[in-house]
Parts: C-alpha cells; sequence; structure tokens
C-alpha cells in the first residue's frame, strides 16, 4: 500500500491526472469503436458512411470530440433508416463507454439502444444541456443553475440508460422516461421509478427482461404512444415484465390506467393502521433518500438500517386524517469540493472505496502521529501518519476519523459523494449499510514516542471553538482547514461538520515546549521523493533529516536543503 506522511503545514502538491484512451478489445472481425462518421455537426454512426451505417462489429471505448476538424460536434444524430444497422447512432454496437463532451446538446432517440455492453455514459461536467449519475445520461428540463441536482428546485429528463446495467434507481426529480430510454437493456433486473415520474415515452422499456419494475407515483404515469404508431410503440411495447409493484392503495388505480393494466399490479408491504376499523384514517407510504451534508447536522440520534421505518406524520382534513410513514431507501453523504486539498472526514456509516468515485475521490487512512522534540529552540514538531485507502476489501468502520480529497477541484462536484447504494454482494443485490447513532461516536488516540498524546475528536454538527470548549472541555483545538492544521485560536471559528478536531497532551518532555507542524514529506519504501519547501531565509536556512525533521547543528550525513539531497563532510 501506498504510504503517506501528512506534514500539516502544507499538504500535496498537484496531482496531474491524464486523459483515458479507449482499450482496445480483440473481436474476430471487429473494428475500434474509434471510427466515428460525422456529417456537419452531428455523428451518425461509429463505423460504415453516412448512407452505409455501421454495424455491430463496432466496439470499446466511444470518445465523442468537441470538434471535426473545425465544425463544432452538437447532435448525436437520429437516422431514418429502419434497418437493424440503422437507428440510432450507437445502436447495436458493442460499444462498452462512451463519452460525450460539453458541446452535444442534442441526443437524438436511441443513439445508445440495444448496446448490450455499454457499461457508462460519461457526459463532460462543463456540458449545460445533459448530465449523468451512475453511467445513465439525464437532460435538464428545469435548471436552477444555482443547485442544479436538487429535485426539489429542478426537473429531469431520463434519456439514455447503459445496456450492460443490471439495476437502476431514477434520479428523484424525473419527470419524463424518455423516447427508447431502456430500450434493448437485457441486463437489467430490477428499476424503481420515483414518485416524480409523470410520463414515460415510447419504446421506452422495450427488449428489457425485467423482473422487477417498482413506481413509487401515487398517480400512474402516462404511458404516451402518439407521435409514432400508438399502437405498437408506447412506453411498455415490448415489455415482459408480468409483475409491477405500486405504492400501498393505489392498486385500483394503477389497473384502471391504460397499458398498467396489462400487467399483474402487486401493492407495496400494506402498512398496519392503528385503527383497522375506522374509514376516515389513510395511510401514505413514503420512501425518503437520507442526505448528509455540510450544510445539516446529524440529528437522528437513534439507530436504522436502511429500509425501516424512520418517522410518522398525520394531517386531518374534514373527517379524513391522512398518516405519512416514512421509510429511508438509501443514505448519501454529499460533499462540496473547493480545491484538491486534503479535507478531514467523519461518518457515522462504514464504508469501502466502491462506494465513491477512485477517478475523482481519495480517502487515506490515519494511522498514528510522529513527533520530535528541538530542546534548543524549546519547539515540538508534529505531523500525522496516513496511508491512501487503496485495498477494495478493507471496509472504514463508523466514526473513524479520516482523510478526504477530490482529485480536481470543483465547485460544484456531480457524483463526488459516498453512496451507500453503490455497493453489491456477489448475487448482484444492493448491500444496504446502516447509520450509527451520533451518541457511540468515539476518539482515535495516538501516542508518539516522546509520550505526547494526539486525540482525534469527531462530530456531527457544526460548532464553534468556544462551543466545543465549553461542552467537550476541550483545549488548544486543532483544525484541518485549507489543507493545513491551525489551531483554532479564536473561540468563535467555527469546526464544520461531519469533520474531526485534534487536541494534544503534552508529555513530560514536551511539557513546556511549543508545538509546531513539521515539514510536510512523501516518501516511497527507501527514499524521499518530494518535500515541501519554506519561503525566505527559513527556507534558505533551516536543514532537515531524512525523517523531514529540523536540524539546527548538523553533523556530517545527508540532509535535505531547499528540497534537495546534501551531503555534509
Amino acid at each position: 500500500m501506498t504510504r503517506l506522511s501528512f506534514l500539516l503545514m502544507a499538504l500535496f502538491t498537484t496531482v496531474l491526472i491524464s486523459p483515458s484512451t479507449a482499450q482496445d478489445y480483440i473481436i474476430e472481425g471487429g473494428k475500434t469503436g474509434s471510427d466515428l462518421v460525422f456529417d456537419g455537426n452531428s455523428v451518425v454512426s461509429n463505423g460504415g458512411t453516412k448512407d452505409t451505417p455501421g454495424s455491430n462489429k463496432y466496439y470499446g471505448d466511444i470518445f465523442i470530440p468537441e470538434k471535426n476538424g473545425n465544425t463544432t460536434i452538437t447532435t448525436l444524430e437520429k437516422r431514418s433508416s429502419w434497418t437493424q444497422a440503422g437507428a440510432g447512432t450507437f445502436q447495436y454496437s458493442y460499444i462498452t463507454t462512451a463519452t460525450l463532451p460539453k458541446t452535444i446538446t442534442d441526443i437524438q432517440t436511441a443513439a445508445f439502444a440495444d448496446c448490450i455492453y455499454l457499461q457508462n455514459i460519461n457526459v463532460s461536467d462543463e456540458n449545460e444541456t445533459y448530465f449523468d449519475n451512475d453511467g445513465v445520461v439525464y437532460k435538464w428540463l428545469v435548471k436552477d443553475p444555482d443547485d442544479p441536482f436538487n429535485p426539489e428546485k429542478n426537473q429531469f429528463e431520463l434519456v439514455a440508460c447503459p445496456g450492460a446495467k443490471t439495476n437502476v434507481t431514477i434520479l428523484d426529480g424525473t419527470t419524463i422516461i424518455g423516447d427508447c430510454a431502456f430500450d434493448g437493456c437485457s441486463n437489467i433486473k430490477g428499476i424503481i421509478i420515483p414518485a416524480t415520474v409523470t410520463e414515460i415515452h415510447q419504446y421506452a422499456f422495450t427488449g428489457t427482461n425485467l423482473t422487477s419494475l417498482t413506481c413509487l407515483a401515487t398517480t400512474p404515469p402516462e404511458v404516451m404512444g402518439q407521435r409514432w404508431n400508438a399502437n405498437n410503440t408506447h412506453g411498455f411495447y415490448g415489455m415482459e415484465t408480468a409483475i409491477i409493484k405500486v405504492p400501498y392503495g393505489t392498486g385500483n388505480t394503477y389497473e384502471a390506467a391504460s397499458r398498467w393494466g396489462n400487467f399483474e399490479i402487486v401493492e407495496l408491504a400494506a402498512i398496519a393502521p392503528e385503527e383497522e376499523d375506522t374509514p376516515e384514517i389513510e395511510y401514505i407510504q413514503h420512501v425518503e433518500k437520507i442526505i448528509l451534508s455540510d450544510s445539516e447536522d446529524y440529528t437522528r440520534e437513534e439507530r436504522h438500517t436502511i429500509g425501516d421505518e424512520l418517522g410518522r406524520t398525520s394531517t386531518t382534513t374534514g373527517n379524513i386524517t391522512t398518516i405519512n410513514v416514512y421509510y429511508s431507501s438509501s443514505a448519501t453523504y454529499e460533499r462540496t469540493f473547493k480545491n484538491s486539498d486534503w479535507q478531514a472526514l467523519y461518518t457515522p456509516f462504514e464504508f469501502q472505496k466502491f462506494d465513491y468515485r477512485e477517478d475523482m475521490m481519495e480517502v487515506a487512512v490515519i494511522e498514528g502521529v510522529t513527533d520530535y522534540i528541538d530542546s534548543n529552540n524549546n519547539v515540538t514538531y508534529f505531523y500525522l501518519t496516513a496511508r491512501t485507502l487503496d485495498n477494495d476489501t478493507e471496509v472504514i468502520t463508523a466514526h473513524t476519523p479520516c482523510l478526504i480529497r477530490s482529485k480536481s477541484a470543483s465547485a460544484e462536484g456531480v457524483e463526488r459523494d459516498i453512496d451507500l447504494q453503490k455497493g453489491v454482494d456477489n448475487n448482484n443485490q444492493t448491500i444496504a449499510r446502516h447509520l450509527e447513532p451520533a451518541s457511540e461516536k468515539r476518539n482515535a488516540t495516538f501516542t508518539s514516542n516522546n509520550g505526547n498524546t494526539y486525540t482525534l475528536v469527531g462530530q456531527y454538527e457544526k460548532r464553534t471553538a468556544g462551543e466545543i470548549a465549553s461542552e467537550d472541555g476541550a483545549t488548544g483545538i486543532y483544525a484541518l482547514s485549507g489543507g493545513k492544521l491551525r489551531q483554532a485560536g479564536n473561540n468563535n471559528v467555527t469546526l464544520g461538520a461531519y469533520r474531526w478536531y485534534l487536541t494534544i497532551t503534552p508529555g513530560a518532555k514536551s511539557a513546556n515546549t511549543t508545538f509546531k507542524f513539521g515539514q510536510f514529506q512523501q516518501w516511497g519504501t527507501t527514499d524521499i521523493n518530494t518535500i515541501t519547501e519554506k519561503t525566505g531565509n527559513e527556507k534558505e536556512q533551516t536543514l532537515y533529516d531524512l525523517h523531514g525533521r529540523p536540524v539546527n547543528s548538523p553533523t556530517k550525513g545527508i540532509y535535505i536543503k531547499n528540497g534537495k539531497k546534501i551531503y555534509i563532510k
């Protein structure tokens, strides 16, 4: 495993990530999927010519460029031919991933239909028309530029689902499932439609082999089929699912609705009423997504497993009392990264690498503290030691102080979250993690060779340094800010939620010294690779040994000066 030492005056140097390249697959008689065919500002195929579309022998990773020569590419074109080779741009291809640039403004019908090996469709974060979530493409119908992914402020259309997906939970805020959205997704086993969906367009589920379709809308969405032939092109045309699950109490409504009644309707588990013989009481089931974020404190003290009842509310109108029962279906921790500096992380749930996107985020586990006493100047230098989380099977338990960073700076991090619904077990079933009560949070304590005790204390609500001192009895508080540990000397300094702070209890050797943060270094197994330099006269004069400790009276040996090794005779 890569081991890092976090010296807390300055953190990591910038990491440059080179663009991905298409992977070549060996298929007899096949060609790579990068052989794009253009027609003006459109991509019309990934093989062949404009008038002779490509075949399903084109495969691999697709990267749509922003320009073809001097022409900006804006469209994935829907061709008029109805032959198997030529409906949607990539239809029937063997492509495995597709990456769309910011210039794409028009994805026409069936562009990715029947691509059974397609795992993900990635859309540039700079695209103003489309975005992707878990590899599925959505289009903004209503967009709040200040909060574009909030389902209460925006509306989405699901445009295309990759054919290799097995289970999909459609985003809350989606109102339309578009033409051919799941067309040819023969691998898919389960889909959950949120309560916000009102329309299902033509060929939306054609060619699926669904074993589970759940619709949470209390009013059945309209299954449309008017723009083409209404009899054989509606949203459920060709779908072979026999059972559709709907909210409790809505079965009769679905059975009477156009095209829904063609299937067996099963209501979700009924909720036992408190007074079963009282017709004036009705129960409505809700499924809630738990979102923990920097702007929201963790207030749920009780232990509950995802899927358990969270609570109830009731309202009375006339002679009817409506009782709303809320359940948790998933939990996501959202974090906004303004830059790529390392930040503190402390969560009330366990997680692993597959709960977040490795290409966008990196997590490190804190393992200890190293310190050095400069007795000549009455200073104790210290820094944290940690290792990056690069083991796929390692589980980070709840209430564990960690470090997290975005690999690229972003003011709005799309999918830069820890999502507890992304993990699946060997049977391809979603793993449901649970939230631990905040009352069970624990500290991490490390004792150095010099007898100093360093304690990392987590918190789930925003508090000032003064509140921490009053409530926890903590003094000399240090917090990670802007990639550096800083002492919170001002009682009005606010420490964020889902983070940890550090306190120090000096041992006998450091009882009369001042604590300062050591110089940052990163090393491999036997050598120093990089070192962050100081500035000005301090930079010119300071020497460090190979452990990164400042040396005031060097003797014969190897030292670090100005980021380079020197030898003093």
